[in-house]
């Protein structure tokens, strides 16, 4: 006794359900590999996306004092200036900068990076409560 329902048959005396067109074993098993694969990809968290200020990236150990940060335009070009606090050193932050610059066309010539008429330029001032960062974009 078979019954056609949506496109199915059912064998009601052997419990059997037969799909037309069904896939193979080694089929099914294929497509349940990618499509497991394509889930672990989907589901797995990125790595930490980098910040961003204005087009300027910002190393994840800068924690920006955004009451001090300021950017304006000028007749010669653009100005930006951010200020952040770490416990990192000089090394770790220039090594990020260096390889993020880089990446972003920046090119490190002598005192700082520089860009088509920008240069970017970062320095260290230890106060009493720890180490402030500051980020300056200015017209070369």
């Amino acid at each position: 006794m078979k019954n056609l329902y949506f496109g199915k048959t059912f064998d009601f005396r052997h419990g059997a359900m037969s799909f037309p067109g069904a896939m193979s074993f080694p089929g099914a098993l294929v497509f349940l590999l990618a499509f497991a694969a394509y889930i672990v990809v989907a589901i797995t968290p990125a790595q930490a996306e980098t910040r961003w200020v204005s087009d300027v990236p910002i190393m994840d150990e800068l924690e920006i004092i955004v009451d001090l940060g300021f950017s304006f335009d000028s007749p010669n070009g653009r100005i930006i200036g951010i200020f952040a606090t770490s416990d990192a050193d000089m090394a770790m932050v220039k090594g990020f900068y260096d390889t993020a610059l880089q990446a972003l066309g920046w090119v490190w010539q002598n005192d700082g990076w520089y860009r088509g008429s920008e240069k970017l330029s970062l320095t260290r001032a230890d106060t009493s409560f720890g180490s402030v960062w500051r980020l300056m974009v200015q017209p070369r």
